[in-house]
């Protein structure tokens, strides 16, 4: 087509390479949120307290509350895939866990019937297949619990308790680089190790000091990291071992995190606190394989959880109804001309979309789809008119189609309805 045509379209990403921030979504509660869990980019959950469980499935534009059935304060969750998920009551509730197969429509009890049990960390690799710690209301005595059955029964895989040599430990969280090897964190400054899955743990007790430790991130079964608090004084150590957990070496020795993850070998997040802890916790990053830490920016209010569904697109959820969102953006939207040279159809759609350019274009066109909130998800070369687009492995919600050629390029919104 000849460069000489102009489309009368008025739409485009007017912010499309905005720099990525968090900047602050709408939950439409005021209660504080403990943990967040996200199944893709779009399609997501937090929980936190009086029973509190919110979902989204357009990237966290609008949230709907679930129905819990209950008025717990709920600090962990998971969802293993769009409609099994796990979420645990936080303090004396004589461990009650809630499991979802609807993707939250109904929520069902599970309770584990230990007097005055604190959740701790949770860890399923499959819809059945799964681990829990729990302690007790001095925060300590801690076990981890395995299920393979969705939780219809538990086995105590671990428990420190004494006289198993292994003292009154509170358990943290878990982190699994393999389906074999995974690393608990535990107080005390100590560390536990899995060979089998889970089935046995082993105790370590060779960092020095008494971290509360709580962050994990393992890259593989012998390169990771892990975090210990100084609370409440606030404070603590960020440490790396690269033989399994054999030694460790700290990398800093200014934060202590709660939560920790990695989107890349170089770039990591944590939620944790500093030397001039006030009682908040903020966002860590790292930008040179953990190397370093520093405090990102954030509004003012204390974070709980952090969750990256993928490397650009990340969640964060604290106090007082705090959804954090990481990423760019598309921006404001303008209207769009009706003068297209290309149609897109049915709208809205289920899992197959056509998109139909006219016969007098022969230039090769790239179609690419992005979500409501300006994420890249697809992209397509075609050197002919028409065609078929497969878009079921998306969420329900909007898109938009971007049509480019050589010369020109036009947008339309599509409506993704099944």
């Amino acid at each position: 087509m000849k460069k000489g045509i102009v489309l009368l379209t008025v739409l485009f990403f007017l912010s499309m390479h905005s720099k990525a921030q968090w900047t602050q979504q709408a939950s439409g509660t005021t209660k504080n949120l403990w943990g967040v869990s996200f199944v893709t980019q779009n399609l997501g959950y937090v929980c936190g307290d009086s029973g509190t469980i919110l979902k989204t499935i357009n990237g966290g534009i609008t949230w709907t509350s679930q129905n819990s059935g209950t008025s717990y304060q709920l600090a962990g969750l998971q969802f293993v895939d769009a409609n099994t998920g796990y979420a645990m009551s936080w303090f004396d509730t004589g461990g009650i866990i809630l499991k979802t197969v609807n993707g939250g429509t109904t929520w069902n009890k599970i309770s584990l019937n230990i007097a005055g049990a604190r959740c701790g960390g949770m860890y399923f690799f499959t819809v059945d297949t799964g681990l829990i710690s729990y302690g007790d209301n001095s925060v300590s005595n801690s076990k981890i619990l395995r299920t393979v059955n969705g939780g219809v029964s538990w086995d105590t895989v671990y428990s420190a308790t004494a006289g198993s040599g292994s003292g009154y430990e509170w358990l943290s969280f878990m982190h699994f680089p393999t389906r074999n090897v995974g690393y608990a964190t535990v107080s005390g400054s100590k560390i536990l190790k899995t060979t089998d899955g889970g089935k046995n743990w082993t105790l370590s007790n060779n960092i020095s000091g008494n971290l509360w430790m709580s962050g994990v991130y393992f890259f593989n079964k012998d390169t990771g990291f892990v975090g210990g608090g100084l609370f409440p004084k606030g404070g603590g150590s960020i440490l790396k071992t690269t033989n399994g957990g054999t030694s460790w070496q700290p990398v800093t020795n200014t934060f202590g995190t709660s939560i920790m993850l990695f989107t890349s070998s170089s770039t990591g997040w944590a939620v944790g606190t500093d030397s001039t802890w006030n009682g908040t916790k903020k966002m860590l990053k790292t930008t040179d394989g953990g190397m370093t830490w520093a405090r990102d920016t954030t509004p003012k209010i204390s974070l709980n959880s952090v969750v990256f569904p993928n490397v650009s697109i990340g969640y964060s959820v604290g106090d007082k109804g705090t959804i954090l969102r990481y990423g760019s953006t598309i921006g404001v939207l303008a209207d769009i001309s009706s003068n297209k040279l290309t149609s897109i159809y049915p709208n809205p759609a289920n899992d197959i979309i056509t998109l139909h350019a006219r016969n007098e274009i022969q230039d090769e066109l790239e179609i690419r789809i992005y979500t409501f909130t300006g994420t890249l998800v697809k992209i397509e070369q075609w050197k002919q008119n028409i065609g078929n687009i497969d878009v079921s492995e998306f969420v329900d919600g909007i898109y938009f189609v971007e049509v480019r050629s050589n010369d020109w390029n036009e947008m339309h919104k599509i409506i993704l309805q099944r």
